[in-house]
């Protein structure tokens, strides 16, 4: 989870201005790092992040804080986890997908392949699994 803090925050940073991307930085290391950070990014649960949350809270954080918190590890983690853009948008409360696509499409490096292995799965579906036609 460390690792993966560490990288969308360097992927971050040319995108978001500097004053937004110090705040991620601080809410990462102060917040996440410390207590999530040992754990592979696979064996995250919504119960460890809502633990997260209520330690926080217990802690003297302010709902505030811990919303920022809550915004910044959903979105990363929700588009890295390839949930649909759109959907993720409408999480956060961006007005459009575009928003959202602008600052966290960093987390999506395969999506073209993902894609087009997606499309040519189905394709090979719909033909039975037999040898693809030539065109021309």
């Amino acid at each position: 989870m460390a690792q993966y803090g560490a990288n969308w925050l360097e992927m971050m940073k040319p995108t978001i201005r500097l004053r937004t991307w110090t705040r991620y930085r601080e809410l990462l290391t102060l917040h996440v790092v410390p207590t999530l950070g040992k754990l592979p990014l696979s064996k995250l649960t919504a119960q460890l992040v809502l633990t997260l949350y209520r330690a926080k809270l217990d802690e003297g954080l302010s709902p505030t804080t811990v919303h920022h918190l809550g915004t910044v590890l959903h979105g990363a983690l929700a588009l890295a986890s390839n949930v649909n853009p759109k959907v993720v948008s409408e999480m956060l409360g961006h007005s459009t997908v575009a928003i959202t696509l602008d600052i966290y499409s960093h987390v999506l490096p395969d999506m073209q392949e993902d894609a087009a292995a997606t499309i040519a799965a189905i394709l090979y579906s719909s033909w039975g699994g037999c040898e693809r036609a030539t065109l021309g």
